[in-house]
Formats: structure tokens, sequence, C-alpha cells
């Protein structure tokens, strides 16, 4: 059987995109080393919170400003980006810094924050599309 066939149509894209950044990242003019793919890994939260973020824009340029939901949704998308931010910066610090556990703990709570949102946003972007 195929992987594909597990994965929801509406999902593919969004995991293609972020595939294809990360594999940018690593791969095209530079060397990859265990350290550039631990922190490439690092990053992932904040390329799922901007593709998600492009993804309320479309939303929002779809509806616009009929929905007041929608333009709360961006906004918090928005400030949960900032929170990543914080934590994206601070798990580098702490990776270069060798505190393992730290940055395991930093990254599971980025992850924890960003898949979800990206999760709903699809589901919503799907709902306006239809």
């Amino acid at each position: 059987m195929d992987f594909l066939t597990y994965i929801p149509p509406k999902f593919v894209v969004p995991i293609l995109l972020l595939f294809i950044k990360l594999g940018f990242k690593q791969l095209i003019d530079r060397q990859a080393t265990y350290y550039n793919v631990v922190k490439g890994f690092l990053d992932l939260p904040m390329d799922i919170l901007f593709i998600t973020l492009s993804l309320m824009s479309a939303v929002l340029i779809m509806n616009g400003w009929s929905n007041p939901d929608i333009f709360v949704g961006f906004i918090v998308i928005i400030l949960f980006l900032l929170i990543s931010t914080l934590l994206w910066k601070r798990s580098i610090e702490n990776y270069d810094k060798e505190n393992w556990w730290t940055t395991f703990f930093q990254a599971l709570v980025n992850f924890l924050i960003s898949v979800p949102i990206l999760v709903y946003t699809i589901q919503v972007l799907a709902k306006k599309i239809r």
C-alpha cells in the first residue's frame, strides 16, 4: 500500500512544502552535518507556523472581512508565531550549549504549539473551499 493513502489529501501539499523547504535548507550549498540537520529540525515549528499563516491568509483573502473569526484566527497565529520564535531561539542557544534536555523540551513544546494550529487551519481552509 502507498503511504499517501494514510494521509488525507488536504494535508499532502503543506507537508510536501515543509519537506521541500527542509530539503532545500539542508542540501543546497550546504553540507548535511548532524548539527545542521538538528538545527533544521529545531527550525521546523517556525516553518510550520509560517505555512499556517500563509494558509490563514488565503482564507482571509477568500472571505474578506465577512467573518471576524478568521481575522481573530490570523492574529492568534501571529501571537503563537511570536511564542514559537522565542522557543526556537532559546532551543538553538541551548543546543549550542549542549543542554540536551532543555533543547528537547523547548522543541517538543514548539511542535505541540505549531502542529495542532496547522491541522486546524487546514481544516478551516478545507471547509471554505468546498
